[in-house]
């Protein structure tokens, strides 16, 4: 039987059961009926290997997700200088549209039971990062009123991980993405980190290329697959029951 993880906060903010499953090989394909008994609205599947038995119209690949890594020289002389940067506390409109403009590939944006709710989820990861629950640095490039980059880090056991990182479209081209890496790595060796890294999808092939010239190499690869058992979302992010199972009373 699958082991399948239930997401309490994922849950309570998209008001569907959701949970997450690992997979470590290939299905069996008689294996994927159960997940229709198992309570679930919503499962994201993450894979180590594409799921060649799921069906696209009924399990589909949401996301192929690369995790990339930069190894950080204790002895490195990075030092931003801290005035090229401001630690928002709060939010405005273009900071919120920034921020947004980070998860053009997000797989809560290309998944349509998800997209409408897209937008929501995004504004409550920028509140959360300012105020430190979601992350142990943000940092923004240019006026605060009008920033031209943002840049999201949040330590992991082993690594510097940066969340979000963003460049104003119209700016692009200008150092403002290196001097943001620059700044990671600097933040990463004061806090006695060995790496980096950064999570995209691999159909961002801008995002790739720049991780790449800035020395990152891909450690990690996991096909994401979204299962959804009832329920979808109108545009005005009521829930809708779409599907052709019957929804799921809540206890």
């Amino acid at each position: 039987m699958i082991q399948i993880e239930p997401l309490g906060w994922d849950s309570n903010f998209f008001h569907r059961t959701i949970g997450r499953c690992h997979l470590h090989g290939v299905l069996d394909q008689q294996a994927i009926p159960d997940l229709n008994h198992r309570g679930f609205d919503t499962i994201y599947i993450f894979s180590n290997v594409e799921q060649l038995n799921f069906h696209p119209a009924s399990i589909p690949l949401t996301d192929t997700k690369l995790t990339l890594h930069k190894s950080i020289h204790p002895l490195g002389n990075i030092t931003p200088n801290p005035t090229d940067f401001a630690h928002p506390t709060q939010a405005n409109p273009a900071l919120e549209a920034l921020f947004l403009s980070s998860g053009q590939y997000s797989r809560y944006k290309t998944d349509p039971v998800f997209t409408p709710m897209f937008e929501p989820f995004y504004r409550e990861w920028l509140h959360k990062a300012l105020d430190k629950s979601f992350a142990d640095e943000f940092v923004t490039t240019g006026p605060p009123n009008h920033p031209s980059g943002l840049l999201v880090l949040k330590k992991t056991g082993k690594s510097m991980h940066i969340s979000i990182i963003a460049v104003d479209t119209n700016l692009k081209g200008k150092g403002i993405g290196r001097s943001l890496i620059n700044f990671a790595e600097d933040a990463a060796r004061k806090s006695k980190f060995k790496s980096l890294t950064v999570d995209t999808q691999e159909k961002n092939i801008e995002a790739m290329r720049f991780y790449t010239a800035m020395g990152f190499e891909v450690e990690r690869r996991l096909f994401v697959y979204h299962w959804h058992g009832g329920r979808s979302f109108t545009s005005t992010g009521h829930e809708d029951y779409g599907f052709s199972n019957p929804p799921r009373r809540k206890n």
